[in-house]
């Protein structure tokens, strides 16, 4: 891993007068910083709050990415936990071990009622880096 140590850059070229130019630099190699998870749609990116039972079925995956204005990077997304509450306000966690909801998740979210909150979490990544991380940030859902 480079990550924590020093790379050194050295650019070397002529101008269009023909003076020869040699550049070099150190830059410190830093990590990638922990990406955001948003829902895939039909629509876009969806990053929580209120969402039609429909566009939530018609999810195409749960995607990951930095994305911020300087740098795009898309991470696989791995697997992921959703989280849904019976009538009592019991937790049931139902995991996917891919980037896409499974048949269960969906038939769940087929018997939720307007309002009723459903989270996605424990969202497991992996980006181009290599290294696979299990993101802090969960997405809340609302069903209108």
């Amino acid at each position: 891993q480079l990550v924590g140590k020093d790379l050194y850059v050295q650019v070397t070229g002529k101008t269009a007068s023909g003076r020869m130019l040699d550049f070099s630099h150190k830059f410190r190699v830093r990590a990638l910083p922990m990406p955001l998870p948003f829902v895939v749609t039909q629509s876009g990116k969806f990053a929580g709050g209120k969402l039609s039972r429909g566009t939530l079925l018609s999810t195409e995956c749960i995607g990951a990415a930095v994305d911020d204005g300087i740098l795009d990077i898309p991470y696989k997304v791995m697997s992921f936990d959703m989280v849904f509450f019976d009538n009592l306000g019991n937790a049931k966690v139902y995991p996917s071990n891919s980037d896409r909801m499974t048949n269960e998740q969906l038939r769940i979210i087929q018997g939720l009622g307007r309002n009723s909150r459903c989270y996605i979490s424990s969202i497991r990544t992996k980006g181009p880096d290599g290294i696979t991380r299990v993101l802090n940030t969960s997405i809340e859902i609302v069903l209108r």
